[in-house]
Parts: C-alpha cells; structure tokens; sequence
C-alpha cells in the first residue's frame, strides 16, 4: 500500500535542470533533493525558446536532455518517476521549429510560456512603463495567441508580470488584467489545458503566487485542473512553499494535482 504524500506533496511539474542555460542543478541533484522531500514524481521542462529577444533562443540541445534524463531514470527506477517536458515560449516566424520540438513522442508534457513582449521580459520595469493596463492587454493578447498554437497541456506561470509589482498594489483594479484572466481561463477550460501554480514567485521580495489564490478558485469553479510547480532552476528550491499552498487548495475543493504520461492526464491525490 503507497503511503501518502508528505507536507510538500506527491509531485513537482516544473524543474528547470542545467540542461536549461539558466540551470543550477543537474538533474540527479534535482532528483535526490525529490527523494528527500517525499516526493513521488518530478517534471523536468527544459527551456526551449524558439523566441529571437530571449537570451535561451535556440539553446535547447534535446540529444543532451535525453540523454542526462534517462541515465536518471535509470539510477532512481523505483523510487521517483520523472517526467520528460519542455517550457515553451514561441515566436510566429518560428511555429515551425516550435511545434518540432514540441512534437518529440518522448515527451509526457509541454508547458506554454509567455517570457517576453515587445523586446522585453513582462516581469521588468521596462515592459510595465507602457502602463499596467496596456501592458497586460499585450500580455494576454500573447497567452491567447501561444494557446492557439495548441501545442501545450499546461499555460506556466500566468500572471508572470504581477510578479514585479510592487507589494500592496490592487490587482484588481487592473481592467486588462481582469479581462485577461477570464478569458485566458476559459480558454484553458475549453482546451482541457492545465492551470500551472507556480510558487517561484513566493521566494521573491513580492511575496505572490502565480498566479494569485483567487484567480485558481476562479479556475476551479469553471471546472478546470491544477497542478503545482516550483520553477526550481536549484534544487534546494523544489516544492518550495508546497507545504503552505496545498492546504489552501483543500480549502478550494481540490483533492488532486495534474501531471501527465505520454501527454495523457493522470490526476495525482494529495
């Protein structure tokens, strides 16, 4: 009989490894620390960034990422499953080669990411001085195109510049955001595309979720499915902050958290 979860949970879907250029920990470091925490299952999503203003542009080496993945496989068979994925962000002039990599069959999972707007990342000062409400209007106008494209299971970290705002600010008041999260959501239901909760942003002096607990009861009462990432490039940082997020979510009525084998949902109590 499996024993359940610990206080940070069966899983992590979203681990960045150094295969990613801005990756700290190898995969067998991310893996070990898993151990420790009481994890069952690890995701590992690789920045593929097929996106000319980011500074990963056409990074991604898959021969390497295969290869550093199923050594780990090997060495913790038994103990901790681990899951193959990408993070995904995508130019239109690169659909193409976009859609390749996305396509891989030994894939379990793509997260869509949304990085970059107008030249600039959407957490930075310089992309929130065209103003707050026409610099999520592009922000979500972005999430709905990527979307679109329909190569994703998951939309990662939505929200990504609220992370950057100063503490205290009503988001709420923000029209375009408001705007933006209702029809981003209901995209996502219609889909069958899973919310990301990404904790990477509760290490941060902003303190936030991303996104925010409202939006995910949002999400929940429009009948869609969670899961729960730390956007760790270090494995010290894995199911960061879980132990606080996950209660919280019993309070909304979630009893399981997403992941996905081979692209196909499986849904995970906790």
């Amino acid at each position: 009989m499996t024993a359940p979860p610990g206080p940070f949970g069966p899983l992590d879907l979203h681990l960045h490894s150094t295969v990613s250029p801005d990756g700290y920990s190898s995969i067998e470091e991310h893996c070990r620390v898993a151990l420790r925490r009481g994890l069952r299952e690890v995701a590992f999503v690789e920045h593929a960034d097929f996106h000319p203003d980011d500074p990963s542009y056409l990074s991604f080496d898959p021969a390497r990422y295969t290869r550093e993945l199923n050594a780990a496989r090997e060495r913790f068979a038994g103990r901790l499953t681990i899951r193959k994925g990408l993070e995904l962000s995508v130019h239109p002039t690169l659909l193409d080669r976009a859609r390749a990599a996305a396509e891989d069959p030994s894939l379990d999972l793509v997260v869509a990411a949304v990085h970059v707007v107008e030249g600039n990342f959407v957490w930075t000062e310089a992309f929130l001085r065209l103003g707050l409400e026409r610099a999520y209007q592009l922000y979500f106008d972005e999430v709905a195109r990527t979307l679109d494209y329909g190569l994703a299971q998951v939309l990662g970290h939505i929200d990504l510049p609220a992370r950057s705002l100063p503490v205290g600010i009503e988001l709420e008041r923000i029209r375009a955001r408001r705007e933006g999260l209702e029809r981003t959501l209901n995209m996502l239901c219609a889909a069958g595309v899973v919310l990301e909760i990404n904790t990477s942003g509760k290490r941060r002096r902003e303190d936030r979720l991303i996104p925010e607990l409202d939006v995910v009861a949002r999400f929940v009462e429009l009948g869609g499915q969670v899961t729960l990432g730390s956007d760790a490039h270090r494995a010290q940082d894995i199911a960061c902050y879980f132990e606080v997020v996950l209660p919280e979510l019993r309070k909304l009525g979630v009893e399981a958290l997403a992941t996905f084998e081979g692209r196909e949902l499986k849904l995970v109590p906790f």
